[in-house]
């Protein structure tokens, strides 16, 4: 089997057989790792969206004030498309959010749009996602087993394009109805309203044929043909998906051991394993992950070198985390990992780790500040991990003052991990 070629990122410098190739808008030929490709998509969305606000209302007080210049209504048009898609789309994924939730279901996680995440708000039973493109939406529904009933599916599959349909056929009423009456720029208004909403309606429940991204109307025929939706592997992960994002790793292991031959699916098992790992039972993490990999490696072929790369580096901290007797799989998996996937910050923190417990401490510590620099948004509990192992790094390399430095902003910041891990500081020999 022929390797890939080896890239270096044009913008962080990171090398590896992984990274994609993309054509930039300047039109010239770059290289891009995921992350780096990631933040660019997010600037140029942040930027779109600062546009479109700051230019529809100018655009409206031009056409109210010079009425006769025609051609800032195509301006208009362009401009109006965007939010009207968003909106449309926020509206959709509300109406599965609300028929869900009033049928006894669970949602715990909504995206409005598709593409980098913007910001995202968390409630007590959801997390609320808005991304930068206005092209798609996902709402993460589930109904407990004893309420997995076809019709509550149905009514939750066609709420999202009822709604569409509503908005559609209220649109073109007003204007239709007050055609004479309205203003040009109202006219455009409810006529780009209507036939979004068509358009999003129309291809809501149209069935797409694809197993993979199944439209609502392609998991309608599903369940009108008498298949079981719990059974659809993709429904499964995209809910294993949403419980671990939401936090709730108690509820996402009961719902991956109620699924059918749950240990015969590597990415199930791959969920099953981290969600141990936030529960801090780093023996069934490590076991879960080394079945992942097993499972994997009987048809490598069905599975990118990505997936691997993350099962590999899931081991690596699980053995890290169970001490110095698993030292030199952990050191190799973590370098295995890394050499996939230098841009993922979890594969680089593991990688530090194990050299910090295990083989070159200063190494690791270089490797963890370089970390910390570039992820500012982190929450407490990943950084406060970062900052224990920085105090193990200075502890070996004889630094005492240091050390406990670092080890008081555990304290600041999650004051859990030092009790976690406390058994690698005892461990670990100066």
């Amino acid at each position: 089997m022929s390797r890939k070629p080896t890239i270096t990122c044009d913008f962080c410098g990171v090398t590896s057989e992984l990274i994609q190739h993309f054509v930039a808008l300047s039109k010239t030929n770059t290289h891009a790792c995921p992350q780096c490709q990631s933040h660019r998509v997010s600037a140029r969305g942040k930027w779109l969206w600062l546009l479109t606000v700051i230019t529809l209302p100018l655009l409206h007080y031009f056409v109210f004030t010079f009425p006769k210049l025609e051609f800032l209504y195509l301006f208009i048009i362009a401009f109006w498309l965007v939010p009207m898609m968003y909106i449309s789309i926020v509206l959709h994924e509300l109406g599965h959010y609300v028929s869900s939730r009033l049928l006894g279901g669970i949602c715990p996680i909504v995206v409005f749009g598709e593409g980098v995440v913007l910001f995202s708000v968390t409630t007590r039973k959801t997390v609320w996602q808005f991304c930068s493109s206005p092209t798609l939406g996902l709402a993460y529904c589930a109904f407990p087993a004893e309420k997995q009933h076809k019709w509550r599916h149905l009514i939750m599959l066609s709420a999202g394009g009822v709604i569409n349909f509503i908005l559609c056929l209220i649109s073109f009423g007003i204007f239709f109805t007050y055609k004479e009456s309205l203003s040009d720029a109202w006219k455009i208004f409810w006529f780009i309203n209507g036939s979004v909403n068509a358009y999003f309606a129309f291809f809501t429940f149209w069935p797409n044929g694809n197993a993979q991204m199944p439209s609502d109307g392609e998991q309608i025929r599903h369940l009108l043909n008498g298949e079981s939706f719990r059974d659809s592997l993709p429904y499964q992960l995209n809910m294993a998906h949403a419980f671990y994002i939401r936090r709730d790793f108690k509820e996402l292991v009961a719902f991956i051991k109620q699924c059918d031959d749950y240990e015969r699916s590597p990415l199930l098992c791959q969920f099953l394993g981290m969600a141990y790992e936030k529960e801090h039972d780093y023996r069934q993490f490590s076991y879960w992950s080394e079945k992942t990999l097993e499972l994997i490696e009987e048809e490598p072929s069905k599975y990118d070198e990505y997936v691997k790369a993350i099962t590999l580096n899931n081991i690596a901290y699980a053995l890290c985390c169970l001490g110095s007797k698993n030292s030199d799989r952990a050191l190799e998996y973590s370098h295995q990992a890394v050499t996939l996937v230098p841009w993922e910050p979890s594969v680089v923190g593991t990688r530090a780790s194990a050299l910090i417990c295990y083989d070159d401490p200063m190494q690791g510590v270089d490797m963890i500040d370089k970390l910390l620099q570039g992820l500012g948004d982190q929450d407490n509990y990943d950084k406060a991990i970062s900052y224990f192992f920085l105090s193990i790094a200075y502890k070996k390399m004889g630094d005492l003052d240091k050390s406990n430095e670092y080890r008081e902003y555990v304290q600041r910041l999650d004051e859990r991990v030092l009790s976690e891990l406390r058994h690698l500081n005892d461990d670990i020999s100066l």
